[in-house]
């Protein structure tokens, strides 16, 4: 990633950006890779996708630590980028948050209903209690 490639080999790094559905004074590559970090909802077989994408999912909070650290002491240069946040974020904060979640079957008997996660993933099932207190919105 353009981070990795500045911050190990000393080269400056550009990423390009259209602005395209940018509020004033942010930039879309900010925000594109916002999302899930859910290896076990892609639904993967056992094998070396699985495993890349969970040991990626292992080292997300210490790389976004790593940006935050480099957004917040960035030179004035950098600093220009950084605007102010919502929910009480300081600007250099992305608002990265690990709660977990869960994955629903869509219907009995489709491809999800039958799909189990790896054991070592620490899935288990819930009833519908369980889901309702994790997801009071869900009906």
């Amino acid at each position: 990633c353009a981070l990795r490639l500045a911050t190990t080999t000393g080269r400056h790094v550009t990423v390009l950006d259209d602005g395209a559905a940018s509020a004033p004074g942010t930039a879309v590559a900010s925000r594109a890779a916002a999302g899930m970090l859910a290896p076990y909802g892609e639904r993967l077989p056992n094998g070396d996708l699985l495993d890349l994408c969970v040991a990626s999912r292992a080292i997300y909070a210490d790389w976004v630590r790593e940006v935050e650290e480099l957004a917040r002491s960035a030179p004035a240069e950098g600093a220009r980028y950084l605007g102010p946040r919502e929910g009480g974020l300081a600007p250099w904060e992305v608002g990265y948050r690990n709660a977990g979640g869960f994955v629903a079957p869509a219907f009995a008997g489709d491809a999800v209903s039958g799909w189990a996660p790896p054991a070592q993933s620490g899935a288990v099932w819930l009833d519908d209690l369980q889901v309702r207190e994790l997801e009071p919105g869900l009906h």
